[in-house]
């Protein structure tokens, strides 16, 4: 079944018909719904290669994640974003394509690769904002929207970290908690930045000063680098009475750190982390953390770059969704 052979049966031209298949505003209704219930009861499918040339669009939305902390996105937190971004994308009729710099022996810019395949948007996640290539993706004119992270102009989906850490903060200083050390994450990525901002801006509040020498910025956010991190905190443990973490694979580290040292969670020092990630590693201290809406990022992400692709825009809004404290065994009152 070719598109010349539905636009017969229906007895309408292959333009309108073409229109009512992508969504043109120009066609009504009733034609529409016509033209899509034939396609469905003929087993029209559409060929992409016809639709870019008509359409002048490629269909394809590129997924970008130019992080350096080596997670990758398999990651409970990026992978569960991605699939609802990619469940609301395809059924928008677009395709996703991870972007490569390098393809073969060809290395490319970021946004080299993104022209090669003609993109008609892009998703950027976790990005780091002062490498050279990322920024100049962000400053050229595919639409994108990104997560975890905002630029000027561009839209962007985030959970509220301030809201979140300083919810942390509240919680541990009602226990009576007033010598904290925090486990930071990677500095160049935003998320972490506003995470700890957040945590010294609320302890504040209380009255509470975090030191410097009391903030340990670890290499990466898995399981070793936040074992390492917590290690080198561990002389300070004598008059510290809570272990903050940026981001729960740390805490995971961090708990089994202590553990190995003979420190007490929660009876010897409360803990808390960051993202409610389910992981059976943390069953047996039960991570007081916070939960980010992942379900909600990924769909909101996907709606935003929808509607710029149709607009064929960049500019967009920031959108800050609200986290919620997850209570449980980790922490204790002093």
């Amino acid at each position: 079944m070719t598109i010349y052979k539905l636009a017969k049966h229906l007895g309408l031209s292959v333009s309108t018909t073409s229109k009512a298949l992508n969504g043109y505003p120009d066609v009504s209704p009733e034609t529409r719904k016509r033209v899509l219930s034939a396609a469905e009861e003929l087993g029209y499918h559409p060929s992409i290669a016809a639709q870019s040339i008509t359409t002048k669009r490629s269909y394809l939305v590129g997924i970008l994640y130019a992080e350096n902390t080596g997670t990758g996105l398999m990651h409970p937190h990026f992978s569960e974003i991605l699939e609802y971004f990619k469940q609301t994308i395809e059924q928008n009729g677009y395709q996703l394509l991870f972007i490569s710099q390098n393809t073969g022996k060809t290395r490319r810019t970021l946004l080299q690769s993104c022209r090669l395949r003609a993109l008609d948007g892009l998703l950027i996640m976790a990005a780091d904002r002062t490498q050279a290539e990322v920024i100049e993706v962000l400053q050229s004119d595919i639409p994108a929207v990104l997560v975890d992270f905002a630029w000027p102009s561009r839209p962007s989906v985030m959970s509220d970290n301030v809201g979140g850490i300083r919810l942390v903060a509240d919680y541990l200083v009602s226990l009576g908690h007033r010598k904290f050390v925090y486990l930071a994450g990677p500095v160049q990525q935003m998320a972490f930045g506003l995470r700890r901002d957040g945590l010294i801006a609320g302890l504040k509040n209380h009255g509470i000063t975090l030191p410097e020498d009391r903030i340990c910025a670890s290499g990466g956010i898995d399981f070793q680098s936040g074992y390492e991190a917590m290690a080198s905190m561990l002389p300070l443990l004598a008059d510290t009475t809570a272990v903050v973490g940026a981001y729960d694979d740390m805490m995971i580290g961090a708990l089994c750190c202590l553990r190995d040292h003979g420190v007490r969670v929660p009876d010897d020092v409360s803990a808390t982390g960051f993202d409610n990630i389910i992981n059976d590693q943390v069953d047996y201290w039960r991570l007081t953390t916070v939960e980010q809406p992942r379900s909600q990022i990924g769909t909101l992400a996907a709606e935003q770059l929808l509607a710029n692709m149709r607009r064929k825009t960049c500019k967009g809004e920031s959108v800050l969704l609200p986290v919620r404290l997850m209570k449980r065994g980790s922490c204790r009152a002093v």
